[in-house]
Protein backbone atom coordinates (compact mmCIF):
# COMPACT_ATOMS: atom_id res chain seq x y z
CA UNK A 1 0.00 0.00 0.00
CA UNK A 2 1.04 3.35 -0.49
CA UNK A 3 0.70 6.36 1.77
CA UNK A 4 -0.33 8.75 -0.76
CA UNK A 5 -3.77 6.20 -0.99
CA UNK A 6 -6.31 7.14 1.74
CA UNK A 7 -9.23 4.83 0.19
CA UNK A 8 -9.99 2.67 -2.53
CA UNK A 9 -13.51 1.48 -3.59
CA UNK A 10 -14.09 -1.29 -6.00
CA UNK A 11 -17.14 -1.50 -7.53
CA UNK A 12 -18.46 -4.30 -9.99
CA UNK A 13 -21.57 -5.17 -12.01
CA UNK A 14 -20.88 -8.76 -10.75
CA UNK A 15 -20.92 -7.74 -6.94
CA UNK A 16 -21.39 -11.67 -6.42
CA UNK A 17 -17.56 -12.11 -7.88
CA UNK A 18 -16.31 -9.52 -5.51
CA UNK A 19 -17.74 -11.50 -2.45
CA UNK A 20 -16.26 -15.01 -3.38
CA UNK A 21 -12.90 -13.76 -4.33
CA UNK A 22 -12.73 -12.34 -0.68
CA UNK A 23 -13.26 -15.78 0.42
CA UNK A 24 -10.51 -17.96 -1.39
CA UNK A 25 -8.06 -14.86 -1.28
CA UNK A 26 -4.78 -15.53 1.30
CA UNK A 27 -5.00 -14.10 4.84
CA UNK A 28 -1.68 -12.71 4.18
CA UNK A 29 -3.30 -10.36 1.00
CA UNK A 30 -6.02 -9.96 3.12
CA UNK A 31 -3.72 -7.36 5.36
CA UNK A 32 -2.56 -5.43 2.39
CA UNK A 33 -6.33 -4.55 1.69
CA UNK A 34 -6.99 -2.59 4.54
CA UNK A 35 -8.08 0.63 2.49
CA UNK A 36 -9.76 -1.39 0.06
CA UNK A 37 -13.91 -1.14 0.39
CA UNK A 38 -15.61 -3.64 -1.94
CA UNK A 39 -19.17 -1.93 -2.67
CA UNK A 40 -21.62 -4.69 -3.42
CA UNK A 41 -25.01 -2.84 -4.78
CA UNK A 42 -25.36 -1.08 -8.05
CA UNK A 43 -22.98 1.38 -9.25
CA UNK A 44 -25.24 3.79 -11.04
CA UNK A 45 -26.81 4.36 -7.60
CA UNK A 46 -23.48 5.08 -6.01
CA UNK A 47 -22.42 6.94 -8.59
CA UNK A 48 -25.43 9.33 -7.83
CA UNK A 49 -25.16 9.34 -4.30
CA UNK A 50 -22.28 8.29 -3.00
CA UNK A 51 -21.86 11.25 -1.02
CA UNK A 52 -17.87 10.84 -1.09
CA UNK A 53 -15.28 13.02 -3.19
CA UNK A 54 -12.88 10.88 -5.31
CA UNK A 55 -9.68 12.05 -6.88
CA UNK A 56 -9.55 9.40 -9.44
CA UNK A 57 -11.93 6.90 -11.01
CA UNK A 58 -11.18 4.22 -13.58
CA UNK A 59 -13.96 2.81 -15.62
CA UNK A 60 -12.33 -0.74 -17.01
CA UNK A 61 -14.76 -2.48 -18.71
CA UNK A 62 -14.86 -4.45 -21.67
CA UNK A 63 -16.24 -2.56 -24.59
CA UNK A 64 -20.39 -2.29 -25.05
CA UNK A 65 -21.95 -5.07 -26.00
CA UNK A 66 -25.03 -5.03 -24.05
CA UNK A 67 -27.31 -2.15 -22.62
CA UNK A 68 -25.56 -2.66 -19.26
CA UNK A 69 -22.62 -2.38 -20.16
CA UNK A 70 -23.38 0.51 -22.42
CA UNK A 71 -24.56 2.62 -19.44
CA UNK A 72 -21.46 3.14 -17.68
CA UNK A 73 -20.52 4.87 -21.00
CA UNK A 74 -22.93 7.09 -21.24
CA UNK A 75 -23.15 11.18 -21.05
CA UNK A 76 -25.94 10.44 -17.80
CA UNK A 77 -23.32 8.29 -15.78
CA UNK A 78 -20.56 10.48 -16.43
CA UNK A 79 -21.73 13.35 -14.96
CA UNK A 80 -22.94 11.52 -12.24
CA UNK A 81 -19.68 10.46 -11.38
CA UNK A 82 -18.23 13.73 -11.77
CA UNK A 83 -20.77 15.27 -8.75
CA UNK A 84 -18.81 12.74 -7.01
CA UNK A 85 -15.07 13.46 -8.06
CA UNK A 86 -12.65 16.07 -6.46
CA UNK A 87 -12.07 19.24 -8.20
CA UNK A 88 -9.18 18.22 -9.78
CA UNK A 89 -10.57 14.98 -10.16
CA UNK A 90 -9.66 12.62 -12.82
CA UNK A 91 -11.97 9.89 -14.34
CA UNK A 92 -9.93 7.54 -16.62
CA UNK A 93 -12.01 5.22 -19.10
CA UNK A 94 -10.60 2.41 -20.96
CA UNK A 95 -11.82 2.08 -24.91
CA UNK A 96 -10.79 -0.46 -27.58
CA UNK A 97 -8.18 1.13 -30.24
CA UNK A 98 -4.91 -0.09 -32.51
CA UNK A 99 -1.27 0.08 -31.73
CA UNK A 100 -0.83 0.86 -35.40
CA UNK A 101 -3.65 1.06 -37.23
CA UNK A 102 -7.40 2.28 -36.27
CA UNK A 103 -10.04 0.46 -38.43
CA UNK A 104 -13.48 2.52 -39.32
CA UNK A 105 -15.55 0.54 -36.26
CA UNK A 106 -12.66 1.31 -33.64
CA UNK A 107 -12.58 4.77 -34.76
CA UNK A 108 -16.32 5.21 -34.50
CA UNK A 109 -15.82 3.39 -30.94
CA UNK A 110 -13.32 5.53 -29.30
CA UNK A 111 -14.93 8.41 -30.83
CA UNK A 112 -18.23 8.18 -29.10
CA UNK A 113 -16.43 7.66 -25.44
CA UNK A 114 -13.92 10.92 -26.83
CA UNK A 115 -16.69 13.03 -27.87
CA UNK A 116 -19.29 11.89 -24.65
CA UNK A 117 -16.43 12.62 -22.07
CA UNK A 118 -15.68 15.70 -23.93
CA UNK A 119 -19.52 16.92 -23.61
CA UNK A 120 -19.11 16.59 -19.69
CA UNK A 121 -15.16 17.38 -19.02
CA UNK A 122 -13.06 20.31 -20.03
CA UNK A 123 -10.15 18.50 -21.23
CA UNK A 124 -9.50 14.87 -22.33
CA UNK A 125 -6.12 13.81 -23.24
CA UNK A 126 -5.27 9.93 -24.62
CA UNK A 127 -2.82 7.20 -23.79
CA UNK A 128 -2.51 5.45 -27.20
CA UNK A 129 -2.69 1.69 -27.86
CA UNK A 130 -4.53 -1.19 -28.13
CA UNK A 131 -6.22 -0.76 -25.48
CA UNK A 132 -6.33 3.13 -24.86
CA UNK A 133 -7.14 4.83 -22.23
CA UNK A 134 -9.00 8.71 -22.32
CA UNK A 135 -8.51 10.14 -19.03
CA UNK A 136 -10.66 13.63 -18.69
CA UNK A 137 -10.91 15.99 -16.26
CA UNK A 138 -12.00 19.87 -15.28
CA UNK A 139 -8.08 20.12 -14.20
CA UNK A 140 -6.86 22.67 -17.36
CA UNK A 141 -2.76 21.39 -15.71
CA UNK A 142 -4.24 17.61 -17.32
CA UNK A 143 -2.02 16.80 -19.71
CA UNK A 144 -0.67 13.79 -22.02
CA UNK A 145 3.17 15.89 -22.51
CA UNK A 146 5.14 13.00 -21.89
CA UNK A 147 8.25 15.70 -20.73
CA UNK A 148 5.44 17.19 -18.05
CA UNK A 149 4.35 13.68 -16.57
CA UNK A 150 7.48 12.29 -16.31
CA UNK A 151 8.73 15.41 -13.97
CA UNK A 152 5.48 15.23 -12.07
CA UNK A 153 6.01 11.79 -11.63
CA UNK A 154 9.29 12.25 -10.49
CA UNK A 155 8.04 13.80 -7.05
CA UNK A 156 5.37 11.37 -6.61
CA UNK A 157 6.98 9.73 -3.15
CA UNK A 158 8.47 5.98 -3.42
CA UNK A 159 7.45 6.72 -7.39
CA UNK A 160 10.49 4.09 -8.14
CA UNK A 161 9.03 0.75 -6.72
CA UNK A 162 5.40 1.97 -8.24
CA UNK A 163 6.45 1.94 -11.82
CA UNK A 164 9.79 2.84 -13.86
CA UNK A 165 9.85 6.19 -15.37
CA UNK A 166 11.14 5.03 -18.09
CA UNK A 167 7.82 2.80 -18.92
CA UNK A 168 6.07 6.12 -19.34
CA UNK A 169 8.25 6.78 -22.94
CA UNK A 170 6.49 3.93 -24.00
CA UNK A 171 3.03 4.66 -22.48
CA UNK A 172 2.67 8.45 -23.96
CA UNK A 173 3.76 8.72 -27.35
CA UNK A 174 3.00 12.27 -28.64
CA UNK A 175 2.76 10.80 -32.73
CA UNK A 176 0.12 8.20 -31.37
CA UNK A 177 -1.68 10.02 -29.52
CA UNK A 178 -1.87 12.83 -32.09
CA UNK A 179 -2.65 10.04 -34.61
CA UNK A 180 -5.41 8.86 -32.46
CA UNK A 181 -7.22 11.84 -31.85
CA UNK A 182 -6.82 13.26 -35.24
CA UNK A 183 -9.12 10.15 -36.60
CA UNK A 184 -11.68 10.98 -33.98
CA UNK A 185 -11.74 14.77 -34.92
CA UNK A 186 -11.87 13.33 -38.87
CA UNK A 187 -15.15 11.46 -38.18
CA UNK A 188 -16.80 13.84 -35.70
CA UNK A 189 -16.64 16.16 -38.52
CA UNK A 190 -17.70 13.66 -41.23
CA UNK A 191 -20.84 12.30 -39.10
CA UNK A 192 -21.55 15.26 -36.80
CA UNK A 193 -20.51 15.25 -32.66
CA UNK A 194 -24.72 14.56 -32.12
CA UNK A 195 -24.01 10.96 -33.82
CA UNK A 196 -21.60 9.46 -31.62
CA UNK A 197 -22.84 11.12 -28.04
CA UNK A 198 -23.74 7.93 -26.16
CA UNK A 199 -26.74 8.55 -23.79
CA UNK A 200 -29.30 5.87 -22.24
CA UNK A 201 -32.32 6.96 -24.78
CA UNK A 202 -29.61 6.34 -27.83
CA UNK A 203 -26.94 3.72 -26.82
CA UNK A 204 -24.59 4.75 -29.72
CA UNK A 205 -21.42 3.30 -28.09
CA UNK A 206 -23.78 -0.07 -27.79
CA UNK A 207 -24.34 0.63 -31.77
CA UNK A 208 -20.55 0.85 -32.88
CA UNK A 209 -19.05 -2.10 -29.93
CA UNK A 210 -21.87 -4.66 -31.82
CA UNK A 211 -20.59 -3.72 -34.84
CA UNK A 212 -17.16 -4.11 -33.86
CA UNK A 213 -18.17 -7.93 -32.46
CA UNK A 214 -19.67 -8.38 -35.83
CA UNK A 215 -17.27 -7.87 -37.59
CA UNK A 216 -14.87 -9.92 -35.50
CA UNK A 217 -16.82 -12.65 -35.86
CA UNK A 218 -18.08 -12.74 -39.40
CA UNK A 219 -16.29 -11.77 -42.80
CA UNK A 220 -19.79 -10.81 -44.40
CA UNK A 221 -20.09 -7.01 -44.73
CA UNK A 222 -22.71 -5.26 -43.46
CA UNK A 223 -25.32 -3.87 -45.97
CA UNK A 224 -25.00 -0.17 -46.01
CA UNK A 225 -28.93 -0.12 -46.02
CA UNK A 226 -28.77 -2.53 -42.56
CA UNK A 227 -26.94 0.02 -41.09
CA UNK A 228 -28.86 3.27 -42.19
CA UNK A 229 -31.73 1.17 -40.78
CA UNK A 230 -30.29 0.63 -37.69
CA UNK A 231 -29.41 4.52 -37.22
CA UNK A 232 -32.12 5.56 -38.44
CA UNK A 233 -34.11 3.89 -35.38
CA UNK A 234 -31.81 5.58 -32.65
CA UNK A 235 -28.74 3.65 -32.31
Amino acid sequence: TFPQVKKVVWATPDPHYTEKLMNVLPDKFKEELKKLTIHKGDIHNMAAHTGEEFDLVIIHLPHPTTLVLNSFFTEEFYINLKQNMAKKGLLSVQTLAGENYLGSELVYIGASVFETLKRVFKKVVIKPGEQSWLIASDDVQLTGSLEILKERYKKIESHQIIYPIQGLELMYQADRAEFQRGKYKEISEEVGKDFLINTESKPKALFHGLLFSLKMTSNVMLNPRLSRFLVHYGL
